[in-house]
C-alpha cells in the first residue's frame, strides 16, 4: 500500500511503504519499491550492514539492516539499504556495500516452494551464499543462498528522481534539489515544462541524434540522463 497525501487530485507519495503483505502473498514481481528484512535460512540470522559490507549476524529483524528493493527488470532487483547503499562486489569479487550505482548491484530474485529466495548475480552469473556468517559467492543454489523476506517499513528509498542539473530563485540564488523536488502546496502554482510520453526506444529514433540520454536504463533514471 503505497501511503501519500492527495492535492488538488493528485496523489504524491511520501515514499513510505507500510508493511501490509504477509509472506504467503510474495513473488518475485511484488517484491518492487518494498521494503524487506533479509534472514539467512542457513544460520537464522538477519544480515547486519558493518564498513565493508554484510554479514548475517542480527538476531532479531530490529536489529537487522532494512533493505529497499528496487526494480532494474522483471523479477531483477537492485538492493538499497538504509544506509543508501547498494550490495554490490568489489574489484576483487568480494561481496561488499558501497554507493556506486552499475550493472553490478542487478540482481536476478529467484523463489522456491517454502517461499525463500535466493539472489543470482546479473554480472558476476552467481549466487549470494553465506560462509560461516560473511556473503559468499556461489555457483549453484544451496541452503547457505536462500533467504526469507519479512516485509517491513522505511523511509529511504531509492533516488529515482536524482538530476544533474542545477536550480535557482528568481534572485539568482542557488536551491537544492530537496526544495526543488518538494511537494506543492494545495494551490500553489506550478511552472515549468515536462515530456510526460516516450516510448521504451523513443531515444533510438531518428538516427539516435535528436535525444539525449535514454528512455529506460536498469539501474534507474539517475543512469538515463547521464
Amino acid at each position: 500500500m503505497l501511503v501519500g497525501t492527495s492535492v488538488g487530485g493528485f496523489a504524491y507519495p511520501s515514499n513510505c511503504y507500510a508493511a501490509t503483505e504477509s509472506s504467503s502473498e510474495q513473488s518475485i514481481y511484488s517484491l518492487a519499491n518494498h521494503y524487506f528484512k533479509i534472514k539467512s535460512i542457513s544460520n537464522g540470522k538477519y544480515l547486519l550492514g558493518n564498513k565493508a559490507g554484510y554479514e548475517t549476524q542480527a538476531d532479531t529483524a530490529d536489529s537487522g539492516m532494512t533493505f529497499y528493493f528496487k526494480a532494474s527488470d522483471l523479477g531483477e532487483y537492485i538492493l538499497f539499504d538504509q544506509d543508501s547503499r547498494y550490495l554490490t562486489y568489489n574489484t576483487f569479487n568480494a561481496i561488499v556495500r558501497n554507493t556506486t550505482l552499475s550493472d553490478r548491484t542487478r540482481f536476478k530474485v529467484e523463489q522456491y516452494e517454502d517461499n525463500s529466495f535466493s539472489f543470482y548475480s546479473y554480472v558476476k552469473k552467481k549466487y549470494v551464499g553465506i560462509k560461516g556468517t560473511s556473503l559468499v559467492w556461489k555457483d549453484n543454489v544451496d541452503d547457505t543462498c536462500r533467504f526469507e523476506l519479512e516485509l517491513t517499513e522505511g523511509n529511504n528509498p531509492f533516488p529515482e528522481a536524482d538530476v544533474n542539473i542545477d536550480f535557482y530563485d528568481e534572485d539568482g540564488n542557488p536551491i537544492t534539489t530537496s526544495n526543488v523536488m518538494a511537494r506543492p502546496s494545495s494551490g500553489e502554482n506550478i511552472i515549468g515544462t515536462a515530456d510526460t510520453h516516450a516510448h521504451l526506444y523513443h531515444n533510438k529514433g531518428s538516427g539516435e541524434v535528436v535525444f539525449n540520454g535514454d528512455a529506460f536504463s536498469p539501474p534507474g533514471n539517475c543512469r538515463c540522463t547521464q
